[in-house]
């Protein structure tokens, strides 16, 4: 059961308001708040410890960054979900979002019976469909709402509850079947006939399915399994979060040492900002290439055979397999771009590629790199995008005089071409020692002295991947002094 502390919308919305204005207390806040619930999260997509503390890392850093985007500022509970959800699909890559559905073992496990209510729901959790196991996570041990959910997702919110009912649906299915094959053998003899078809494998979705129709026509095993839903999802395990996750979350937010890593992390977030704010659900994200290039052949395959009706059908290979449709070219057209036998896109060396007959109908030479049924070679994970390169300017630099009396100057940081994130360091004292500078949305810094008497100077470096510079604050040594004049004697 979690044991988070509680999220409060008014709560949110002062927390943004004094991190938008620069508090530095509130980073230490919003992570006492979210950095344990979001490592469940995470963990629960990407498997792993150290990834799932990077996506925590990596969501503070873009909240901070891209705080002004935020358009409501109540709503950072489900903000930070959904920016999660985005970096836990970077950091999979090639892999699916969530691990794929695991078929349960119908042998009961030896514990108590609370260990065993909770192995119940682990194994029917991991029968699910991923979309199904992450709605029910985020539904049952994190409470979001419909609205909550339908950000967090990026799905329109009239259609949750439909996907909500729908995971409910077979997670409670699966939860039944999973009982009465484990412990209903012995009372029902139809029962005890089915599973001895299945030969004692896992629950496949076949058997659940078969099971599932078992149940609701027997009443011996119908009254065995009256379940609450309600009651289990609070069962799910939850992952225990590191304990220097808080630390290593604001390290990563003010280290100067990681300017450069933050300029990455705030420009792969941005560019998946609406105007809201809120992140896009990146659709190809996490899903294996291979789906992506079947994808692409099939709409390859019309055109091909759109061309094949067109200019007289579809030529054959010299080993009588048909060529892929681009390997059809238009009579009359010329070679791929790169000269004659040159490879464009995808295709490997020794793929099928068209020569024109002497009659100018082209014709496949080659046999195909791949035998039928055999999966394209997956690509290699993602890397970091190569961020677009931002320049920042800053505003006074020099040596700048200080009035009389004056103690404080304005310095104004400005982005030009993308964000740019920075840092700054000195002598002097500065109201912010780290942020992000948006194109059209200067920052502004204070740095301010204490003067003395004799006078003197100090100082405030800014730097950032995009340039930076340096100002230093002067003042001159007070007059000494006039005694009064003494009178006469």
């Amino acid at each position: 059961m979690s044991h988070w502390p509680g999220v409060d919308r008014a709560a949110d919305r002062t927390m943004v308001e004094a991190l938008r204005g620069g508090d530095r207390s509130v980073p230490p806040l919003i992570c006492d708040t979210y950095c344990a619930r979001l490592y469940d999260y995470a963990h629960a997509s990407v498997r792993d410890d150290a990834a799932a503390a990077t996506v925590v890392q990596d969501t503070m850093i873009a909240a901070k960054s891209h705080i002004q985007a935020l358009a409501h500022p109540e709503r950072l509970h489900s903000w930070l979900y959904a920016i999660a959800r985005g970096e836990a699909l970077y950091r999979l890559g090639t892999r699916d979002v969530r691990s794929a559905s695991r078929p349960p073992s119908l042998e009961p496990p030896e514990d108590d019976d609370v260990a065993r209510e909770r192995t119940m729901v682990r194994d029917a959790l991991a029968a699910l469909r991923p979309r199904d196991r992450e709605l029910l996570r985020l539904y049952g041990p994190h409470r979001l709402g419909t609205h909550e959910l339908a950000v967090t997702l990026d799905r329109p919110e009239r259609q949750v509850p439909a996907l909500l009912r729908t995971a409910r649906a077979d997670f409670t299915d699966t939860v039944r079947a999973l009982i009465v094959a484990r412990t209903g053998r012995t009372e029902c003899g139809p029962l005890s006939e089915l599973l001895d078809e299945s030969g004692g494998g896992p629950l496949t979705p076949a058997l659940r399915r078969r099971l599932v129709r078992h149940i609701d026509d027997c009443s011996v095993c119908g009254d065995q399994c009256r379940v609450s839903t309600d009651a289990l999802l609070p069962l799910m395990p939850i992952a225990e979060p590191p304990p220097d996750l808080k630390d290593r979350a604001m390290t990563a937010m003010f280290d100067p040492d990681a300017v450069a890593y933050r300029a990455r992390v705030a420009h792969r977030v941005g560019a998946q900002l609406r105007r809201d704010g809120n992140p896009r659900r990146p659709e190809l994200a996490g899903r294996p290439p291979w789906r992506t290039l079947a994808a692409a052949a099939t709409v390859s395959l019309l055109v091909g055979l759109l061309l094949g009706m067109r200019y007289g059908g579809t030529p054959v290979a010299a080993d009588g397999v048909p060529p892929g449709p681009a390997e059809i070219l238009a009579p009359g057209s010329s070679a791929p771009r790169g000269g004659p036998g040159a490879q464009t896109g995808p295709q490997a060396v020794g793929s099928p590629t068209a020569t024109p007959s002497a009659g100018g109908t082209p014709r496949a030479v080659a046999t195909p790199t791949r035998r039928p049924g055999e999966r394209p070679a997956e690509s290699p994970g993602p890397t970091d995008p190569e961020p677009v390169t931002g320049t920042l300017s800053v505003s006074p630099t020099g040596d700048v005089p200080l009035g009389a009396e004056q103690t404080s100057i304005t310095v104004t940081l400005t982005a030009t071409g993308a964000p740019v994130a920075w840092s700054a360091s000195g002598s002097a004292s500065i109201s912010s020692t780290g942020g992000t500078a948006s194109p059209g949305s200067p920052s502004t810094v204070t740095v301010s002295v204490t003067r003395d008497a004799d006078g003197g100077s100090a100082s405030a470096t800014f730097t950032s991947t995009g340039g930076g510079g340096t100002v230093t604050l002067t003042w001159p040594a007070e007059p000494p002094s006039t005694p009064p004049a003494s009178g006469p004697a």
